[in-house]
């Protein structure tokens, strides 16, 4: 019984209710949940019940702080072993982490230091602090080095993470724990493999405990685990369980989300109502209610557009179903733009509609203020590529940066805990990477001093060096990082050194001094070598840094471009299959390991290969390309239809000959295809190619010409089938005889006759198709007889010699020239003698 009070009652902290059943737990752990519930999180760094923890005890006089906290741990632990003592533990911990997310995520800052809460001396404070640092970096990634009180985070990792094991007859320690590691990753520059291994681990381990919540009317927190769970796996690569984690949220809330067209208005002018892509979120009968929450005073601005043509929100003729939304249910819609934006690369512009649809559904209804703010940086994302939205983005990203830096009347501090609700529920970057998006929009604008400034006051020294190279003044980027090495040697400010001087002696200092951690560094100097074209060479490098941290997504498609220009396919092949198995949304990627296996042979692999790669570029026409040859070559003709009429979709005027007359001879020959099936049934969708090819290209004479092929492959054909061969040769033929100067190409002269011939030969079948008319006949046979006379006639004079001899090479068709006219004149008497009386 005491077990499922405790489930109740941490059940309330995730859930964020105030309804905590005093009388189920003691009244010291029961003060502390609900300070936490009120954010007043000082409060219980500040109690009794921490300071045990955090006291000095009986150390060495030289100990270090983290030393001095994980014995008060252990001693407390030791000597008060009750369901009690953990839950004060855990409740310490997750203090300390909501304090470091309400510094740097939500705001405003705490009045409080880390160092209220220690009595030890301020050197060891500091050494505290170095010890955080170097603690939290992980896989050889440093963390963020000017967080406001990271003190306060690794607190939160020694109780949370450390010490997990006092925790483990919690039901909620893991699950903090979850959340921990979700703001650690955000300190770290790329994805750590420890953290993911983690992190899925313990999403795994719970799933049948938020089953059993989702039945046992804990439905808000298993919404919200699912959520949490959802945006982990998308970010670690694993968007297969993340769609479903969304799915199951969006399932348990009793909510359908689907987009939808309504006609409407988005301009001030417009008189035309024209479809708009909106969202319909509906609820299900006997599912989560939303409860009667009112957002909290400080709920984020949403500034008006106050454009003279575009209108601030779309004007739709009617109004869109869109229930009562709770905070939550807001974040479950926000959620679903996680999954849309994979597609971004393919399908930019709907995807674009889709998310905001979905971002204006959540602006509708303020519930929520990290969602709201949530939403609201998404869609300054999307604005910020629109001229007529630029402005209203710059804007609000100014003023979203500001509201967490705001300090908030007094009156407003009962609003916290209302701040803090949901904040694991959406996907909110830390305040410096906000300020790194507003650095960066300058940056697109132009305004690289303005950029330039944000990135030194945060330390982004990367982007430090790339905006003194745009201002012609690499040295002084040079001094910055020089300034910084003076005061600490860090191997991450070397591998700044070695960018900006191009030194790649700094990358190797930073790795040893990394002890062969420092995966930035290899791969820094691995990307220098490439970009000398020392391909073979930046291998092994490539291959250092990834061994270090392997979900560098990144780095290995670059190492698989180094190994193809190497030369080395199976090492490509392999660098390539291992980026794609960490982001398949990469087409660029499948496209060069379909590259890759065509270069070994394997065209088959190839083919799938390329399949994979035009779902993520729908657009690209150079993929369909290879697409449509690869598909021809092993014998997919199918496919390699459907492929050019993509190309012709995209390229109005595309045209390979080359690649048409491989369909056409699959088609005559009835070749079979990579299943076994006769080609000949593909007959009726080449013609329908061709017909569109065609109506695009009437000057093309090769095309004209196996378009007549194609038509021409029965061996019994009616008299109009005949007519239809003759019409498509003459095009052919006419096509062949407009280009300048042909005459005077002895090249040219055999091709057009021998064309021509082919052309007379379907004129003599075509007028004795027992269906002929001699009327028709006559007529048809004039016409190939002028035809040939022009031709004999323009060759003879452009290819005689100065001996006044026909040039030898054109002898053969002439003689077949003058034989063929004399059969049609033989064919034009008979005709007419046979028919004269």
């Amino acid at each position: 019984m005491e077990v499922d009070n405790y489930l109740e009652s941490e059940m309330c902290l995730i859930e964020w209710r105030f309804d905590i059943d005093k009388r189920a737990i003691d009244c010291e752990t029961c003060s502390l949940f609900v300070s936490l519930l009120n954010s007043e999180y000082e409060r219980v760094l500040d109690d009794d019940c921490s300071a045990d923890f955090l006291k000095e005890s009986d150390v060495e006089e030289d100990a270090k702080l983290r030393d001095i906290i994980q014995q008060g741990i252990d001693d407390t632990m030791r000597n008060h072993k009750s369901n009690h003592m953990e839950n004060r533990l855990l409740s310490t911990g997750i203090a300390a982490l909501q304090l470091f997310v309400q510094n740097n995520w939500i705001g405003p800052p705490s009045t409080s230091k880390p160092s209220d809460y220690f009595e030890v001396e301020e050197e060891q404070l500091d050494a505290f602090r170095e010890d955080a640092i170097s603690d939290l970096s992980i896989d050889g990634d440093t963390v963020y080095p000017i967080c406001k009180d990271i003190e306060y985070m690794y607190l939160a990792k020694i109780i949370l993470h450390d010490n997990r094991h006092h925790l483990k007859d919690t039901h909620t320690g893991d699950w903090w724990l979850l959340r921990l590691i979700r703001v650690w990753q955000q300190l770290i520059e790329e994805r750590s493999p420890t953290l993911k291994k983690l992190a899925m681990e313990i999403i795994e381990q719970k799933k049948s405990m938020v089953k059993l919540l989702s039945d046992t009317g804990y439905k808000n927190a298993a919404v919200r685990f699912n959520l949490e769970a959802g945006y982990m796996c998308n970010f670690y690569y694993e968007r297969t369980r993340g769609k479903q984690h969304f799915a199951d949220a969006e399932n348990i809330a009793g909510l359908h989300i689907e987009t939808t067209g309504e006609l409407g208005k988005r301009t001030k002018w417009q008189e035309t109502e024209l479809p708009q892509l909106v969202l319909n979120v509906t609820r299900s009968h006997n599912q989560l209610k939303p409860p009667n929450d009112k957002p909290p005073k400080n709920m984020p601005r949403n500034l008006a557009l106050n454009d003279d043509t575009v209108l601030d929100q779309i004007q739709l003729n009617k109004e869109v179903n869109i229930c009562e939304l709770s905070g939550l249910d807001e974040a479950v819609v926000l959620a679903k733009c996680s999954d849309l934006k994979s597609l971004h690369e393919s399908q930019s512009d709907l995807i674009k509609e889709e998310i905001l649809a979905h971002t204006n559904c959540v602006l509708s209804q303020e519930r929520s203020w990290v969602v709201q703010t949530a939403a609201l940086l998404e869609r300054t994302k999307w604005e910020s590529e629109n001229v007529r939205r630029m402005e209203r983005s710059m804007t609000q990203l100014e003023e979203l940066i500001n509201q967490v830096k705001r300090e908030e009347p007094q009156s407003y501090i009962i609003y916290q805990s209302q701040k803090m609700d949901l904040f694991y529920s959406v996907s909110l970057p830390p305040k410096w990477k906000t300020e790194k998006t507003l650095a960066d929009f300058f940056i697109k604008i132009g305004t690289v001093k303005a950029a330039l400034e944000i990135y030194e006051r945060l330390q982004m020294w990367d982007n430090v060096i790339v905006c003194y190279g745009a201002l012609g003044r690499v040295e002084a980027a040079e001094k910055k990082i020089r300034e910084q090495l003076s005061v600490k040697e860090e191997p991450m400010m070397y591998c700044y050194l070695g960018d900006v001087t191009e030194d790649p002696s700094y990358y190797d200092k930073a790795w040893e001094m990394s002890n062969h951690r420092s995966f930035r560094s290899m791969r820094s100097k691995a990307t220098y070598l490439f970009r000398k074209g020392k391909f073979e060479e930046s291998l092994s490098c490539f291959e250092a840094s990834l061994q270090a941290n392997a979900l560098q997504s990144g780095c290995w498609f670059t190492y698989g471009c180094a190994a193809m220009s190497a030369g080395n396919f199976e090492r490509a092949a392999k660098a390539f299959q291992q980026g794609i198995n960490l982001d398949d949304d990469n087409f660029e990627a499948w496209n060069n390991l379909s590259s890759a296996y065509i270069k070994l042979g394997q065209k088959k692999r190839a083919f799938m290969t390329l399949k994979e790669a035009i779902k993520g570029a729908y657009e690209n026409w150079r993929v369909w390309e290879n697409y449509l040859v690869c598909a021809l070559d092993i014998g997919e003709f199918s496919d390699g239809v459907m492929a050019y009429h993509r190309l012709l979709d995209i390229k109005e005027k595309y045209a390979e000959p080359d690649l048409l007359n491989v369909l056409v001879r699959a088609v005559v020959e009835n070749f079979s295809d990579a299943h076994g099936n006769p080609a000949s049934v593909l007959k009726p969708k080449v013609i329908e190619l061709f017909g569109r090819v065609t109506s695009k290209h009437t000057n093309v004479g090769k095309i004209w010409k196996l378009y007549a092929q194609l038509h021409n492959s029965e061996k019994t054909m009616s008299f109009e089938k005949h007519q239809k061969v003759v019409e498509l040769l003459q095009k052919a033929h006419r096509c062949a005889v407009t280009e300048k100067a042909w005459e005077k190409d002895m090249a040219k002269c055999n091709t057009i006759g021998a064309n021509a011939l082919e052309l007379t030969i379907e004129y003599m079948k075509c007028s004795n198709h027992k269906d002929s008319k001699p009327k028709d006949s006559l007529q048809m046979l004039s016409s190939a007889k002028l035809m040939i006379n022009g031709l004999l006639s323009k060759i003879k004079q452009n290819q005689i010699g100065i001996d006044g001899e026909l040039n030898a090479d054109v002898k053969d068709t002439v003689n077949k020239l003058t034989q063929q006219q004399q059969d049609i004149a033989v064919a034009i008497d008979t005709i007419k003698a046979t028919n004269s009386g």
